[in-house]
C-alpha cells in the first residue's frame, strides 16, 4: 500500500457519532427563555434538513410535555410515554448521500432541562452488515454554521459535545508507529467539527476511559466562548459496551459539570461588581481620613458628607447581596460536586471499571481549584462589610461633631444678637425717656415763664425779700421734680425686669 493510500485510509473512520448534551434552567426570565433548549434543537433539525414522514421539518417542541410527572425529580418529557424521538436523515459529502440516524432525548432533572441529541452513521446497514468507513469531514457536515454550538444566555447552563468513532485497522497500525498519531486523529475530528479557529477549543488533556483513548478540549478557566468537546476513539468492543451501560449517568455527570463551570464563570462577574464597590468604600474611607484633621468643615463638605451618609446603607445592602451571591456560587459548586461524585460511583458499579481517572480529574482538580478561588474571594471581600460600618460611624461622628459645633456657634451668635437688640432697645428707651424729660422740662419752663415779668429786688435793697427770683425758684423746683421722676422711672423699670 502506498503512503498516499495509507494517508487516505487514516482520514476515514468507522461509525462516527456526535452526542450533544445541552442543559438549561427550567425557569427563565420568561416563557420563551425557558424553552430555548427546544427551539435551538428545532433549528438544528431545520439546518440539517431533518424531516418527518410528512416532509416537514422535525420539531422536537411539538412532541414535548413539559408538565409530565411534575412530582418526579427526573423524567422524560416526550408525550405518549415515549423515551426518545428517533429520526433518519442523510448528509451529503462530496456529492454522495450518506444515511444518518439519530434521536433526541429531552429530560427534566431537578431544576434543569437536559437534551441529549445524537446524530450518527450506523454501524450496520439494513442487511445487518457493517457499514463502510466514513471520511472525517462527516463531522463538519453535521455542523453547518456551527449550529451545534448553542447560544449562551443567563439561564443556559452549558453544553458538552461528545464525538465518538471506531479506530480501523490502519489507525491501530499507525498508532504503533507514531505515539502522536491518535492525538492528530482527534485533532482532525475536532477541526472538521469546528471549522473556525477562533471558536475552536484548545486541547486540555488526554487520557483513557474504558480502555480507549479520549481527548478533552476546552479550558475551564476560559470564561468567554467556552466550549467543551470530547473526542473518544473506540479501539475495542468493551469500550462501546461500557458506554452503553452508563450513558444515563454520563448525561447527569455532564449536567453537574456544566452547572459547576457556569457557577465559576458567573463568579467573575460578581467579583468585578464587588471589586468596584470595595474600591468605592476604600475611597470613601480615604476621604474621611483626609477630613479628620480637626479643621472645621466647609458647608459644601458637610453637605457632601450628609449625602454620603444617606447613600451608605444602600451601598451596604448591595455589597452584602453580591457577597451572598458569591457564597451561593460556592454552595452550588459544593452541591454539584457531591452529585458528580455519586454519579462516578454509579458508573464504577455499572461498568465494574476501576480506572475512572478521566472523569475524576474534574472533581479532584478543577472543583477544588474553583472552591479555593471563591473562598479566597470571600476572604478578601468580607472585611468590606466592616469598612462600610466604619465609614458610616466615622461620617456620622464627623457630621455630628461638626453640626454640634455649628449649633453652638449659632447659639452664641443668636445670644449676641439678642444682647445687641436688648441694648439697642434700652438705649432707645433711654432716649425716649430723656426726650420725655426734656419735653416735660420745657413744659415746666414754659409754665414758669409768666414769673419772669414779676418784680424782684436785689438783695440788700430796701424792698428785697431775701428769696431768689420767683422764676428761678419755679425752674429749680421743676428740674428737681424731673430728675426725681427720671430716677423713679428707671428704678421701676429695673425692678420690673
Amino acid at each position: 500500500m502506498t503512503l498516499k493510500n495509507r494517508q487516505k485510509l487514516t482520514n476515514y473512520i468507522y461509525a462516527p457519532n456526535i452526542h450533544l448534551f445541552a442543559f438549561h434552567l427550567r425557569h427563565g426570565s420568561n416563557l420563551d427563555e425557558s424553552k430555548q433548549l427546544w427551539h435551538q434543537c428545532d433549528q438544528i433539525f431545520q439546518k440539517l434538513e431533518i424531516r418527518e414522514s410528512s416532509n416537514t421539518y422535525l420539531q422536537l417542541s411539538k412532541y414535548l410535555d413539559l408538565e409530565r410527572q411534575p412530582y418526579l425529580r427526573r423524567t422524560e418529557l416526550l408525550k405518549n410515554n415515549q423515551t426518545s424521538l428517533s429520526f433518519t436523515s442523510q448528509v451529503v459529502i462530496d456529492n454522495s448521500a450518506l444515511i444518518t440516524k439519530g434521536f433526541a432525548y429531552p429530560v427534566r432533572i431537578g431544576d434543569s432541562y437536559g437534551l441529549w441529541l445524537n446524530i450518527r452513521c450506523p454501524e450496520r446497514d439494513e442487511n445487518n452488515q457493517p457499514t463502510e468507513d466514513v471520511e472525517i469531514k462527516f463531522f463538519g457536515a453535521l455542523n453547518p454554521d456551527n449550529c451545534l454550538i448553542f447560544k449562551n444566555s443567563p439561564y443556559f447552563l452549558g453544553q458538552t459535545i461528545l464525538v465518538t468513532a471506531w479506530l480501523n485497522l490502519e489507525h491501530k497500525q499507525q498508532q504503533n508507529q507514531n505515539q502522536k498519531f491518535l492525538k492528530s486523529l482527534a485533532d482532525q475530528c475536532l477541526n472538521s467539527l469546528i471549522a473556525e479557529p477562533a471558536i475552536r477549543p484548545s486541547l486540555y488533556r488526554q487520557s483513557e476511559l474504558f480502555g480507549s483513548p479520549i481527548f478533552e478540549y476546552g479550558l475551564v478557566t476560559q470564561t468567554t466562548n467556552y466550549c467543551h468537546i470530547i473526542v473518544w476513539l473506540f479501539r475495542q468492543p468493551e469500550t462501546d459496551k461500557k458506554f452503553n451501560f452508563c450513558y444515563q449517568q454520563l448525561l447527569d455527570l455532564f449536567l453537574y459539570r456544566n452547572k459547576i463551570i457556569k457557577a465559576f464563570h458567573n463568579r467573575l462577574y460578581v467579583y468585578q461588581k464587588l471589586e468596584k464597590k470595595y474600591e468605592a468604600i476604600e475611597k470613601m474611607i480615604d476621604e474621611i481620613e483626609a477630613h479628620n484633621t480637626g479643621i472645621e468643615l466647609e458647608a459644601t463638605e458637610l453637605k457632601q458628607f450628609k449625602i454620603q451618609l444617606k447613600a451608605m446603607p444602600k451601598l451596604a445592602i448591595e455589597y452584602t447581596r453580591w457577597l451572598r451571591l458569591l457564597e451561593d456560587y460556592r454552595n452550588t459548586i459544593e452541591i454539584n460536586a457531591h452529585n458528580y461524585e455519586e454519579k462516578i460511583e454509579q458508573i464504577r458499579i455499572n461498568t465494574s471499571e476501576e480506572n475512572l481517572t478521566f472523569l475524576e480529574h474534574f472533581i479532584q482538580k478543577n472543583c477544588v481549584t474553583f472552591q479555593e478561588q471563591i473562598t479566597g474571594d470571600l476572604n478578601y471581600f468580607i472585611p468590606g462589610t466592616g469598612l462600610i460600618d466604619k465609614a458610616i460611624a466615622s461620617i456620622r461622628g464627623i457630621v455630628e461633631i461638626d453640626q454640634a459645633e455649628r449649633d453652638r456657634q449659632n447659639q452664641e451668635a443668636a445670644q449676641l444678637e439678642r444682647d445687641r437688640r436688648e441694648k439697642a432697645d434700652n438705649e432707645l428707651q433711654i432716649e425716649i425717656a430723656a426726650s420725655g424729660l426734656a419735653i416735660a422740662t420745657g413744659a415746666l419752663v414754659a409754665s414758669s415763664s409768666g414769673l419772669m415779668t414779676q418784680k424782684w429786688e436785689w438783695p440788700g435793697s430796701p424792698k428785697s425779700t431775701g428769696y431768689p427770683h420767683p422764676f428761678l425758684i419755679s425752674l429749680f423746683l421743676s428740674l428737681i421734680l424731673a430728675l426725681c421722676t427720671y430716677g423713679l422711672t428707671k428704678r421701676l423699670r429695673h425692678l420690673i425686669k
